[in-house]
């Protein structure tokens, strides 16, 4: 009897200490869950604010003061947004139910459903599209981030000290692939004496020259340098 005694005291000793393993991994598990519940709260809160200031500013055409957000913003049905609902929750802050008379009486999850289309097609999309113009990564002195190939030929030709100022060489890089001709810079918003004009510009003229080619090159493919040579 002694013997058993000390058994079920030792056994019970074990169960108590499992249980109270147990219990700290269940409150360190909670404790996670909570911050990362209180993270995405919080990082969902900031691109909510910059995602409505950016398609504001959008709208207002103040291209300048547009943040990067809708470029850094999880991707909606990513597996990052399955796992942590984030998109919903900042669609949730920028289209609450009282937004619009039309989610009044949804089911949740057709409510969900439309505003998460709505954060895609009227905030996302747009704003994607208007991170292509140089000026806002300029403004965000995202200088290594500038997508070069996407610059308008304008843009190209006004702003080519800066690139080579702040990024010189990326731009350079650039540049070089444009000459190989493993990317393609923008000409077709320039007359040909605009073009001439820049030849003597900070850069030695190489964008110049590389937008000659581009113009050539395209009135080639159109025949019209050939009908003027005919003309001629």
């Amino acid at each position: 009897m002694v013997r058993s005694g000390k058994a079920w005291s030792s056994l019970a000793a074990i169960v108590k200490a499992e249980k109270s393993s147990i219990m700290e991994e269940v409150a360190l598990y909670i404790k996670a869950a909570l911050y990362i519940l209180y993270s995405n709260n919080r990082i969902s809160d900031l691109f909510a604010e910059l995602l409505k200031s950016d398609i504001e500013n959008l709208n207002s055409g103040k291209l300048n003061k547009i943040s990067l957000a809708a470029k850094w913003c999880p991707t909606i049905d990513s597996s990052y947004d399955k796992s942590t609902l984030i998109c919903e929750s900042i669609a949730k802050k920028l289209f609450p139910r009282n937004s619009d008379p039309q989610f009044k009486g949804l089911e949740e999850g057709h409510y969900v459903y439309r505003i998460r289309d709505k954060l895609r097609k009227q905030v996302l999309v747009p704003l994607h599209k208007a991170l292509e113009l140089p000026e806002v990564f300029m403004s965000a002195n995202e200088w290594n981030s500038l997508p070069c190939n996407r610059v308008p030929s304008v843009a190209m030709k006004n702003y080519k000290k800066l690139f080579l100022k702040h990024d010189n060489d990326l731009f350079k890089e650039y540049l070089e692939r444009v000459t190989s001709e493993k990317v393609k810079i923008a000409a077709g918003a320039l007359l040909p004496h605009e073009i001439i004009a820049a030849l003597s510009d900070g850069d030695g003229g190489e964008v110049a020259e590389l937008q000659w080619k581009r113009m050539v090159d395209d009135l080639m493919k159109k025949g019209k340098v050939v009908e003027l040579h005919h003309g001629v």
